[in-house]
């Protein structure tokens, strides 16, 4: 949950601040004063003191103010401004990668399933190949849209030929797909190590791994981070080696 969720103002009244408690997620509010500040934290528990002290639900936050509520803490920046929180809960999971559905997610998906194009090809489907085929300037029919990436390496491989007794580079730190294509496709895959700094495909341990049978190397821009992609295909260009991005 996003600690901008759980923040309520130290003039909110106490009824507010029940309504925002009122969700899914730790049952605490991070009050802030008018600078975004922290002021303390806001429980349940704290509210029925604050009423039985003869605070009225009209009260402002700052009636029910906790110094700390058990299991839970405010992490904050420089200027006291809540930045995340903490709890047993949340110190458990800490997510490798969470998807961004900002924008359109829900309402194309509700057009899908409302128009009953769930499966196959549908409207979406060739605007998007028709738009990447645009992007790269191919023509339409160049570009196929598949169901994964997992689908979409394996059919790259196997277009370009490549199968048994052959050799891809593939990184050390990657989806399982990377090599589970490689090796769906009758070839063999060559783990590379990365480099420090970006945890992608190191070029220099890439080349130092390529032999005769090498064929194409596989670079994985891992969580947002692109690949050394000039470097990459450089040694590519002198190896006379395909990638496969």
């Amino acid at each position: 949950m996003n600690v901008n969720e759980l923040i309520v103002r130290e003039g909110d009244s106490l009824r507010a601040v029940l309504a925002a408690l009122d969700r899914p997620g730790p049952a605490v509010a991070i009050a802030i004063d008018g600078s975004g500040a922290y002021r303390g934290l806001i429980d349940a528990g704290s509210i029925e003191q604050a009423i039985a002290d003869g605070h009225g639900l009209d009260a402002p936050a700052t009636a029910a103010l906790l110094k700390d509520a058990p299991g839970f803490s405010a992490l904050l920046d420089g200027a006291r401004r809540p930045v995340g929180y903490d709890t047993p809960a949340a110190s458990q999971r800490i997510p490798v990668a969470e998807p961004s559905l900002s924008g359109n997610e829900m309402k194309y998906v509700t057009e899908c399933i409302e128009t009953r194009w769930i499966s196959s090809q549908g409207p979406f489907v060739r605007r998007f190949e028709a738009e990447i085929a645009s992007r790269l300037g191919v023509a339409a029919d160049r570009v196929l849209a598949v169901s994964n990436g997992t689908v979409a390496l394996h059919l790259a491989i196997v277009a370009l030929g490549i199968g048994p007794g052959d050799e891809v580079l593939v990184p050390d730190l990657t989806f399982a797909a990377s090599i589970n294509t490689v090796i769906q496709a009758g070839a063999t895959p060559v783990i590379v190590d990365v480099d420090r700094a970006s945890w992608n495909m190191d070029p220099a341990a890439a080349a130092a791994a390529i032999t005769p049978r090498t064929k194409a190397i596989m670079p994985v821009h891992l969580y947002g981070q692109p690949a050394e992609m000039d470097a990459l295909l450089a040694l590519a260009e002198r190896h006379k080696l395909l990638i496969i991005e």
